[in-house]
C-alpha cells in the first residue's frame, strides 16, 4: 500500500534536538533507500535561519527544483556528516543527582536500582523511569564490555529533561553511524546502542584521547 509521511519539525528545536534530527535524516537515505522507498522532505524555507538551512541541504542527495530533482552538490555521505556534525560533552553541573562508578559487571544491579531511585525522586513518570533505566543500563554495559573499565554514570536533571553521561576509558572509540541501524535478530552485538537511541530523545558519542563518552538526553512527558 503507498504510504506518505509528511511532517516537519519545529523550527523551535533545541540545538541538539536539530543535530539528532538531522543524523537520523542522513541516515534514512542509506537505510531505506535499499529498499527502493522514495523519500521527499518538505522544508519551509521561511521557517529557519541560513545556518540551519545550510544543515538541512547538507542531508539530502537531490533537491526538488522547477524541472524535477536535481543532484545537490553540497550533499554529505552519511559518514562524512555524522562526523562532521559531533557535538562537545554537555557540561555536567558541580552538583550532580547521581554518580556511579563502575568496574565490573557485578555493578550494573546497583546501577539499575539507583536509577529507579533517581526516577522517583525526581518525580519522573514510570514510563520516563523505565526508559532511562533501561537505555543507561545497555550503554553502561557496552561500557564495560566493549570499552575499558571503570566506568562512569553521572546524571542531572533540569525542568525539562534529564541528562546522563556514560564515561570509560577505552580509546577506540564508537563509529559514528553506531545504532541507527537495526542489527540482525541473531546478531550477539550492536543491540544496546540500538535500543538506547530509541530510548534517549537525544543520544551523542564522544571519542577523545581520554576515552569515549555517551550523552543521553530524555524528555520529561508532559502531564
Amino acid at each position: 500500500v503507498p504510504t506518505r509521511v509528511i511532517g516537519q519539525p519545529g523550527s523551535d528545536l533545541r540545538s541538539d534536538r536539530w543535530g539528532q534530527y538531522l543524523r537520523y535524516v542522513s541516515m534514512a537515505y542509506e537505510i531505506y533507500g535499499a529498499y527502493g522507498y522514495p523519500m521527499l522532505f518538505l522544508w519551509d524555507e521561511r521557517r529557519y535561519s541560513p545556518e540551519v538551512l545550510a544543515q538541512i541541504r547538507a542531508v539530502h542527495p537531490r533537491l526538488l527544483g522547477d524541472g524535477g530533482t536535481i543532484i545537490n552538490t553540497e550533499y554529505r555521505d552519511p559518514i562524512d556528516y555524522l562526523t562532521a556534525s559531533a557535538t562537545s560533552v554537555p557540561a555536567p553541573p558541580v552538583d550532580l543527582d547521581l554518580d556511579v562508578r563502575l568496574e565490573s559487571a557485578d555493578g550494573l544491579a546497583e546501577l539499575r536500582r539507583r536509577l529507579r531511585w533517581w526516577g522517583t525522586s525526581a518525580t519522573l513518570s514510570d514510563g520516563d523511569t523505565d526508559d532511562i533505566v533501561i537505555a543507561v543500563d545497555e550503554i553502561a554495559t557496552n561500557a564495560l564490555e566493549h570499552g575499558q573499565p571503570p566506568a562512569r554514570v553521572r546524571g542531572w536533571s533540569t525542568a525539562d529533561a534529564v541528562f546522563v553521561l556514560v564515561d570509560d576509558q577505552g580509546r577506540s572509540g564508537i563509529p559514528a553511524t553506531a545504532g541507527y541501524v537495526r542489527p540482525p535478530t541473531d546478531a550477539r552485538r550492536g543491540r544496546g546502542i540500538w535500543m538506547a537511541r530509541h530510548l534517549a530523545d537525544v543520544l551523542t558519542t564522544h571519542n577523545g584521547p581520554a576515552g569515549t563518552t555517551v550523552a543521553l538526553r530524555f524528555p520529561r512527558s508532559m502531564t
